[in-house]
């Protein structure tokens, strides 16, 4: 990923001394349009690694919420268990 930056801002200082060197209005068009297509590749190699880390930590969030929700069911289970072995026990008296 480091290597995929460096090399786009590479291209992009390359492109920007070609465009400032450029002497006609269809050059500098088309370098303008490179240089906004490099400017969106780098922004998309510097974003991307903050876009996964939070999806990894919405999913654990969400991945939490769930176990504790498993965690009260779970809970509630016992309790009527419980309790069912308490009637029985009542019932055996």
């Amino acid at each position: 990923m480091k290597i995929d930056r460096k090399k786009v801002e590479r291209a992009i200082k390359k492109t920007q001394k070609q465009l400032s060197e450029t002497q006609t209005s269809r050059e500098k068009a088309k370098f303008e349009k490179i240089l906004f297509e490099l400017q969106i590749d780098l922004n998309y190699i510097l974003v991307s690694p903050l876009l996964q880390l939070k999806k990894t930590f919405l999913f654990y969030k969400y991945f939490n919420l769930f176990l504790k929700i498993i965690d009260s069911i779970i809970q509630r289970i016992e309790n009527i268990w419980h309790f069912i072995q308490q009637m029985e026990e009542m019932m055996m008296k």
